[in-house]
């Protein structure tokens, strides 16, 4: 088979220890992971980086508040060290976290952990930059007390400016995968204004429903 596999050539990768996702990804959530990877790779060689809250936020599509907790529970885990400067300029250290053997494990056929084909009874769908995400919740999501949903919620209503209707909100995190609606929600934040017509909240329902209908 003719793969152009990815190359760790200077300057076109970065990287985190494996016991960030192998031990920790599943206590800190995923936007945590998502904003640790986004540090690991503004990092320089001595480890250290510096941008804004804006600035993170702004590129990965979610609200300053989301991650504003995600930088204060990174460091509860002792994952980073935050210095802070000022009010609005801090630089983020990212700590050595060693790995044990279990957790430097190359992937193979005996642990890769699931089949061929969709395991999880959901729906797919196509998004505008190609990446497929999974749409449809299926019955067996284990979301205990409905608190993930209640957090997707309220990333949604800040990113959209929109804090006083997490309600809103709620019936799309129970109703569509995580994955789908950041995706929709990154395409609504880098969506220029002069292209919206009513609001950022009334383009963000009308590419939930036209996504996940497009193809029913």
């Amino acid at each position: 088979m003719d793969m152009n596999l990815r190359k760790l050539g200077a300057g076109d990768w970065y990287w985190i220890n494996k016991a960030v996702i192998q031990r920790y990804a599943g206590t800190i959530g995923f936007s945590e992971v998502t904003i640790y990877n986004f540090l690991a790779s503004m990092a320089d060689d001595n480890q250290k980086c510096f941008p804004s809250q804006k600035y993170i936020a702004e590129h990965l599509g979610c609200s300053r508040a989301t991650v504003n907790r995600a930088i204060k529970k990174l460091e509860r885990h002792k994952l980073i060290i935050v210095e802070k400067k000022n009010y609005n300029h801090h630089v983020y250290y990212l700590l050595d976290i060693p790995c044990n053997n279990k957790e430097t494990s190359m992937s193979h056929e005996r642990n890769r952990g699931a089949q061929k084909g969709d395991t999880n009874n959901t729906n797919k769908q196509e998004i505008n930059n190609n990446s497929v995400v999974s749409v449809q919740k299926d019955n067996t999501d284990d979301f205990p007390n409905n608190a993930r949903e209640e957090l997707v919620a309220s990333d949604i209503a800040d990113a959209l400016d929109d804090r006083g209707n997490i309600k809103t909100y709620i019936p799309f995190a129970n109703q569509y995968h995580e994955s789908f609606l950041r995706e929709i929600l990154s395409e609504v934040k880098r969506t220029p204004q002069y292209k919206i017509r009513k609001s950022r909240k009334a383009l963000f329902m009308y590419l939930v429903n036209y996504y996940a209908h497009k193809n029913s």
